[in-house]
């Protein structure tokens, strides 16, 4: 009998196998601890992870009036709290504004993509913040 070991997770499977496991590859990596660090409101937390959940894979976030008014519904506020929620976001420099309702969030706090490219993505995030807009 074959015994598969599945994403180095040392877990040795020896019964046979009669599904295939599909794997959810869309997802965003949390760094609890940067996010405890933050000193920010639990709005501006649940923004965080909620334009986490919409960015890219160079953590670039196109915040639409579409995308604050479905957060707003979620957490119940209204869109002009969302708007100095996200203000918040960029004083606290967890998110900086690129253009017009385009956002980078900081790959220290929340990073979508390879481990490899968060290096990267760092340097980028770090050239936003010295521009001036």
């Amino acid at each position: 009998m074959r015994k598969k070991v599945y994403l180095k997770t040392a877990e040795v499977v020896t019964k046979p196998m009669t599904q295939v496991l599909e794997l959810e590859t869309d997802f965003v990596q949390v760094y609890t601890d940067k996010l405890l660090q933050l000193d920010v409101s639990k709005t501006a937390l649940q923004l965080l992870l909620y334009m986490g959940s919409l960015m890219d894979l160079n953590n670039k976030v196109r915040f639409t009036v579409d995308a604050k008014v479905g957060f707003s519904d979620q957490v119940k506020v209204s869109t002009r709290s969302v708007t100095y929620t996200v203000a918040e976001l960029v004083a606290s420099e967890a998110v900086v504004r690129v253009n017009r309702g385009v956002y980078i969030v900081n790959p220290l706090y929340v990073w979508k993509g390879k481990a490899e490219n968060r290096f990267k993505a760092v340097s980028l995030y770090d050239s936003y913040i010295k521009k001036p807009l």
